[in-house]
């Protein structure tokens, strides 16, 4: 049977086999989910047509101070909710799976299960194409109004999605589910290309939530589908990494069993 570790394993089992019950969001602002749709067609695709599942390769780079070290990446997702990410490590490869609410940790020596704090990142975050999608499909995330800025120097719609919690959650839980699961796009007013992602790391208490940023650039068609090949990752203004996508295929049969695994002890 498989067994979840971590500080809110609870409520990861609880989302879980509440799946189905999730309270409806509030109704999403209108031109935020217009602004969406314009986005998802720059992207050169729309929620009918966007893919139903994607593999890639990538060359991740870390930086510590002026150093820096690189690893090769390869990604898997089937749908918007199941990712794989593969990372070759000097000690061998780490895998990180996502499988709706729930994930795992896979070293090369044990697999832990991660909670709902840690999958932040590991999902749709550096893939607008399947976040999009992901929101304007769901009737459990609330889309704020839309907010003209400045980013860099030039003009950018802020946007704001925030998912909603099961209905027979507590009030903690919500507030742990929302806090962890929250999320911001910053889209280009010209192209309405997406720029910029920010999700929130909790590496010590979920109430303390750190901004991080996923600069993304370097768009290239696939398949007529645009797709950032450049993705910078900075915490409080600090480049913590960088990835550089090599390839994607788009719809490759993948199984369902490449997103779940066991947790040892």
């Amino acid at each position: 049977m498989r067994k979840l570790v971590g500080p809110f394993a609870a409520f990861v089992i609880l989302l879980t086999s509440a799946f189905g019950q999730t309270a409806v969001a509030p109704a999403s602002d209108p031109n935020a989910i217009a602004a969406l749709q314009q986005s998802l067609a720059a992207l050169g695709t729309s929620t009918a047509n966007a893919p139903t599942s994607l593999s890639a390769t990538a060359t991740l780079t870390k930086y510590v101070g002026a150093n820096s070290t690189s690893f090769a990446v390869r990604l898997e997702a089937l749908g918007t909710d199941k990712f794989r990410r593969e990372t070759d490590l000097p000690d061998g490869t780490h895998v990180v799976i996502v499988r709706g609410h729930a994930g795992w940790g896979v070293s090369p020596t044990r697999t832990d299960g991660l909670s709902l704090s840690q999958l932040a990142g590991s999902k749709f975050e550096d893939l607008p194409v399947l976040a999009i999608s992901r929101w304007l499909t769901s009737a459990n995330v609330q889309i704020q109004p839309p907010k003209p800025e400045t980013l860099n120097g030039a003009p950018v719609v802020h946007l704001w999605v925030q998912p909603t919690a099961p209905a027979d959650a507590t009030a903690q839980q919500r507030s742990i589910y929302q806090e962890t699961s929250r999320c911001e796009m910053f889209l280009d007013s010209q192209t309405y290309l997406p720029v910029r992602i920010r999700y929130y790391s909790h590496p010590n208490d979920w109430r303390l939530a750190i901004p991080v940023d996923l600069a993304l650039s370097d768009y290239r068609p696939v398949n007529g589908v645009l797709f950032p090949f450049s993705i910078t990752k900075y915490v409080r203004g600090v480049k913590l990494s960088s990835l550089q996508y090599q390839s994607f295929t788009l719809n490759p049969p993948l199984a369902d069993s490449d997103f779940q695994a066991e947790v040892t002890q």
